[in-house]
């Protein structure tokens, strides 16, 4: 296991304090494929955890790896992209890539990964590859700062604000099908701040050592929000939409559980505003497997918003079906 600052003690408990972050149903998974205890409360599946380690039955590697299927789906933005034929060609070719990771010396990723907690750097973890899809993933540190009221004070005509330095871990991956050309990449959801954009740009320079970037078109989602608003069986909590004029519309819904357009008025009067809108930002609960999971589309900066934590299967329908709409 990559080390966090050296202190092996002190990465085990932040790895540790990572992993109990999330949904305890994915640790009580683990636990049961290892055929060890999995019931109890969430200190209980701790101390668990924390015997199997002492005994050899769980490693670190398994935490790492839970982590990268857990923070790889869901509580993400996605940009959509789409790779030309050309690209496709190239990256569908095993013995051309293998060349490309040999010059780079990143063979040794080639459908294996590196268990990785917080490197300094955004490091590529693992290239997954099958003639049908190919997947680049990079994990990186975050560093942020929370505001600590409590310990901030005024000295005379000085005033003294306290942070706390936190750190997190990332997940960011660039997926494209190699059959259709349909690509995307995944940026996991920041612990402060929007800079998506940011983000995108950062990692397309990252790719642009594995291929020629410009061979991917981004797709655009906006057009997909006027469509969903207006569709049959996906929950519209709010609807943005802007006129030819530039003007802007928004409606809510009362309650997170309620649709939008539950209510006669506002039917009424998205009917008035006719289909010369074009959407601005769609905030959606999309029914998929059993459930609704919260999206987010975005035309300001063409990316969606996926909340939650989710399964890679969710995550893929939802997409394939925007996508659909786009």
């Amino acid at each position: 296991m990559a080390t966090v600052d050296g202190d092996e003690e002190a990465d085990l408990q932040f790895l540790l304090n990572v992993v109990f972050d999330h949904n305890m149903s994915w640790v009580q998974q683990l636990l049961t494929d290892k055929g060890l205890p999995s019931k109890g409360k969430k200190q209980e599946l701790r101390d668990h955890v924390e015997s199997s380690l002492q005994a050899g039955k769980l490693t670190t590697d398994d935490l790492v790896g839970l982590l990268d299927q857990v923070e790889g789906w869901g509580n993400q933005h996605v940009f959509l992209f789409t790779a030309n034929n050309a690209l496709v060609a190239e990256l569908a070719d095993e013995e051309k890539l293998k060349a490309i990771l040999r010059k780079l010396h990143l063979v040794r990723l080639f459908n294996r990964r590196v268990p990785l907690v917080l490197p300094n750097e955004p490091t590529v973890s693992a290239i997954e590859w099958t003639p049908q899809r190919i997947r680049f993933i990079w994990v990186e540190r975050r560093v942020y700062r929370e505001p600590r009221d409590s310990a901030s004070y005024k000295e005379g005509t000085m005033e003294f604000d306290a942070f706390e330095v936190l750190q997190s871990r990332g997940i960011v991956s660039f997926t494209c099908d190699l059959v259709s050309g349909l690509a995307e990449l995944s940026v996991q959801r920041l612990p402060s701040g929007n800079a998506y954009v940011a983000e995108k740009n950062k990692y397309l320079l990252q790719l642009g050592r594995f291929f020629d970037v410009a061979k991917l078109s981004m797709q655009k989602v906006s057009g997909a929000i006027k469509k969903v608003d207006q569709a049959a069986g996906i929950r519209k909590r709010s609807s943005q939409l802007a006129t030819a004029l530039g003007y802007q519309v928004t409606y809510t819904s009362r309650s997170l559980k309620d649709d939008v357009y539950k209510d006669p008025t506002v039917r009424k009067a998205r009917k008035a505003l006719g289909s010369t809108v074009v959407g601005r930002l769609g905030n959606f609960y999309w029914p998929i497997s059993g459930r609704d999971v919260h999206i987010k589309l975005y035309a300001k900066d063409q990316h969606i918003g996926i909340f939650g934590e989710c399964t890679e299967a969710e995550v893929t329908s939802v997409l394939s079906e925007i996508r659909g709409y786009c």
